[in-house]
């Protein structure tokens, strides 16, 4: 990352408040067979932060009924809706790009069936479909100043690591270790040269024991894990209990569990980062 992008970094500040907008699907490209790339267009997207790679994003899905969904006010508790019944399906996903010049950004999704709201939305996508999207956030900066950065994810945190990977500095050193479900979601990631990585397609056992047995830098270090459930939690802990890693160089966040809709897991996910 050159100092220019460190300056704009540091201006544009995640958490500004500013309501959710209405976007328009422009283009899909299918980056693997389980993960789709969706450019949306608005005029709002402009005033995102152009640098916020991997940042939180809220999908605003519509109803069955609706070919838009209906955007909520905000109040001093937070987006409410007049009529409750009108609420959208609310998701979140990862910043992939932003291009603010173009009113354009860059969503990937997990294809896995018409079996959960966001992933039939992208199964079934076309050109003019409308959701909305809330104000990116998250830790501010998503990429800090450090050497060596070592990070785990499964394909649902793939476009978040390949996101931050693009903007780490080119001296930057590490390991990333990414859980994929078929051996053609195995893509290329642009990286920093010192920056290894390694897929496991099904296997995140082996995943787990190799993290655990790595020999890891203890100095200017940033780790990053984020996922299902099962792959996050152990690894979280093993890093806090056994290597002594403190939480303010640590990111490790539950994305999902197998088991549970978001809107049922969002108080455990909030449990379990608060945890020790």
């Amino acid at each position: 990352m050159d100092a220019i992008q460190t300056t704009e970094i540091k201006k544009q500040k995640l958490y500004r408040p500013a309501p959710p907008c209405l976007v328009y699907v422009k283009n899909l490209i299918d980056v693997s067979p389980n993960l789709r790339r969706i450019t949306f267009v608005g005029e709002d997207v402009s005033n995102f932060p152009e640098f916020c790679p991997g940042a939180h994003i809220k999908v605003f899905l519509p109803l069955p009924h609706q070919t838009s969904p209906v955007l909520p006010t905000i109040t001093s508790k937070g987006n409410t809706w007049e009529n409750r019944d009108e609420k959208p399906l609310i998701r979140t996903y990862s910043v992939r790009k932003i291009r603010t010049h173009l009113q354009e950004i860059d969503i990937e999704f997990v294809l896995h069936g018409d079996n959960s709201p966001a992933s039939s939305f992208a199964e079934n996508a076309k050109s003019g479909d409308i959701i909305g999207l809330s104000r990116p956030s998250g830790p501010d900066p998503m990429v800090p100043s450090v050497e060596n950065f070592y990070m785990v994810g499964d394909l649902t945190a793939l476009p978040a690591i390949a996101a931050m990977l693009e903007v780490m500095p080119s001296h930057a050193k590490g390991h990333i270790w990414l859980s994929v479900l078929s051996e053609k979601d195995r893509i290329p990631l642009i990286k920093p040269e010192g920056v290894n990585l390694t897929y496991y397609v099904n296997n995140d056992k082996q995943l787990i024991e190799d993290v655990m047995q790595f020999d890891f830098s203890t100095h200017n270090v940033h780790h990053w894990i984020a996922g299902e459930e099962n792959l996050v939690v152990p690894l979280r802990k093993f890093l806090l209990k056994e290597r002594k890693i403190k939480k303010t160089n640590m990111y490790a966040i539950p994305y999902w569990r197998l088991d549970l809709k978001e809107e049922d897991y969002h108080q455990t996910r909030h449990d379990i980062m608060d945890q020790v």
